[in-house]
């Protein structure tokens, strides 16, 4: 079975709705990153990548991830949330439950206790 995993952000945190919603999938051969029309922020999958990347590190998963889908909108989507959706589908992916708060940006909390945090968190 392929390793992937998907998370959905639908939140009201701080007064402010946030959505977001990630997969990712281990890079395979005849797997790319995620192709995406022009109206899809860079910023937001820039963001995105960077969660990858810093929930493997975490997680000490070496494996090459990539972002297989990516869906945001103008009015509830930022930087953060697009990084918060990609950090919770690889936990997701590698079955790692974690808890999420909201101060002032987003942080995860790992099991181990380790925090993860978004570039306003």
């Amino acid at each position: 079975m392929e390793a992937q995993g998907k998370y959905t952000l639908r939140r009201v945190a701080g007064g402010v709705a946030h959505f977001a919603r990630v997969g990712v999938v281990v890079k395979r051969e005849g797997v790319e990153d995620l192709q995406v029309d022009a109206d899809t922020s860079e910023i937001w999958l820039n963001a995105a990548r960077r969660g990858i990347k810093e929930a493997l590190a975490a997680m000490a998963d070496d494996r090459d991830w990539v972002l297989a889908s990516f869906v945001g909108t103008v009015a509830d989507t930022s930087a953060d949330d697009a990084w918060l959706a990609a950090v919770m589908a690889v936990l997701s992916a590698l079955e790692v439950e974690a808890a999420l708060i909201f101060e002032n940006g987003w942080v995860v909390v790992l099991p181990s206790g380790r925090r993860l945090l978004s570039s306003t968190g």
